[in-house]
């Protein structure tokens, strides 16, 4: 039986629950002597009220609704910085259009991996740490482990793949353009997810696939809207290069599904690291790394943009440190809204009928997305919940990227309870 006794003298209170091992909770404060993972046990359980909540996860949403001061907009904060360095990096590769992308990335890997392997030493050996950055990938001698680690290579393959393609578009098309495609992606992830993780599906994410495709088909301006001949070619490159950096991108937020328990600081380097490895192999082969022409050039390619990047890398973390996925999603369309100023304000490009009505489309395909997965982790009784169930029209399942229900070998599965799994950072340009 799952135990509960009292700091003081007095009884002992027993759940209706039969782990597979003992646990002893004290009852005052709820402050554990080990830590463990149970499913989320309802007040009904005991002849008590319950006055404080077991801290069995960070994206516990009391925990979050209990951070006073500035903490409270912590997401927002972390979420609006991310957007802002992010935009401003694609501002930057865009400006410096006379140098190829396979000769920018480097710089921008660079300032993936190099500032975050000092990060990776700290979490590795600070004193009294109980964290092991590299559990999840070693020893090798474990099956497990050696699919993680492939795992992990893979969506470096995927992310970086998508990072030229982001920029090879931008040669071709605007930025804002560029922007509303790629951050289409969270929309599709909930299609392929379905068809290669089995994940169920309902009506609405089907609904706003459809509506964002209908919004992306407007940027890629076909004649029957512009009034000419045929497509444009130059357009029409780049619609299909950033389409392609979007269902890529896609495709690794499905493999970092897998990933959820490898160290943040652990897939920063191995992405940085293998980009520019990449892109120094074939930038050199093709012939097109080359250095800065000028003192402005240089600052930017390898002083501002690599601390862009980094930042919005930290800020994206730290963003989701603070608040769910769902929140976060929905400020990362800002980078969208910023991109139509950064071009207005460095590039002097006044944004065009197709491409405002496309943005606008993407967004709030991205936005309605965002919102059905926050409404989806939300308990029955949330008033949340109730208030927004139109979102789960069809509901059938948690959706993509929704948290799982899991309950460890150390207990057995409860009806109509769980706990929340935490979800990994990821990254992006």
């Amino acid at each position: 039986m799952l135990t509960l006794e009292r700091l003081s003298t007095g009884p002992l209170f027993k759940a209706d629950v039969k782990p597979d091992k003992t646990w002893v909770i004290k009852a005052l404060g709820m402050d554990r002597e080990k830590p463990i993972d149970i499913p989320r046990i309802s007040p009904e359980h005991f002849n008590f009220k319950e006055k404080a909540r077991i801290q069995g996860g960070e994206n516990d949403h009391s925990g979050k609704s209990e951070k006073k001061g500035w903490k409270r907009f912590g997401g927002i904060i972390f979420g609006l910085s991310a957007s802002f360095f992010f935009s401003l990096t694609i501002v930057m590769v865009k400006t410096l259009k006379n140098y190829h992308p396979f000769g920018l990335s480097p710089c921008l890997f660079a300032g993936t991996a190099f500032p975050a392997i000092p990060i990776l030493f700290y979490y590795q050996f600070r004193g009294n740490s109980k964290v092991n950055v590299f559990e999840t990938v070693w020893p090798l001698e474990k099956r497990a482990k050696r699919i993680i680690l492939l795992m992990l290579m893979i969506r470096a393959i995927l992310g970086s793949t998508s990072v030229f393609l982001r920029f090879y578009s931008l040669k071709y098309m605007s930025i804002a353009d560029s922007s509303v495609i790629s951050h289409s992606s969270p929309v599709f992830v909930v299609i392929i997810a379905h068809f290669t993780l089995k994940e169920k599906c309902g009506f609405v994410p089907l609904f706003v696939a459809l509506v964002t495709c209908f919004g992306v088909f407007v940027i890629f301006r076909p004649p029957i809207l512009t009034g000419s001949e045929s497509f444009d070619s130059e357009t029409l490159t780049g619609s299909i290069l950033a389409s392609c950096a979007m269902l890529i991108n896609a495709f690794m937020f499905i493999v970092m599904r897998k990933l959820r328990q490898v160290h943040f600081t652990l897939m920063l380097v191995s992405f940085g690291l293998w980009g520019l490895a990449e892109s120094l192999i074939i930038g050199g082969s093709m012939g097109v790394l080359q250095l800065p022409s000028n003192l402005q050039e240089l600052l930017l390619t390898f002083g501002v943009m690599p601390a862009t990047v980094f930042m919005g890398q930290i800020s994206l973390v730290l963003a989701l440190k603070f608040e769910n996925a769902g929140p976060v999603s929905l400020l990362r369309t800002c980078d969208v809204v910023l991109s139509f100023l950064w071009q207005y304000i460095f590039l002097n490009v006044i944004p065009d009928g197709c491409s405002l009505v496309g943005a606008v489309i993407v967004i709030l395909g991205v936005v309605v997305t965002a919102l059905r997965k926050w409404v989806s982790t939300l308990g029955p009784e949330d008033s949340h919940r109730k208030k927004l169930s139109f979102f789960l029209l069809y509901h059938t399942g948690l959706g993509t990227f929704s948290s799982h229900v899991e309950v460890r070998s150390s207990a057995r599965k409860i009806k109509n309870h769980r706990t929340i799994k935490s979800e990994e950072p990821v990254t992006e340009y």
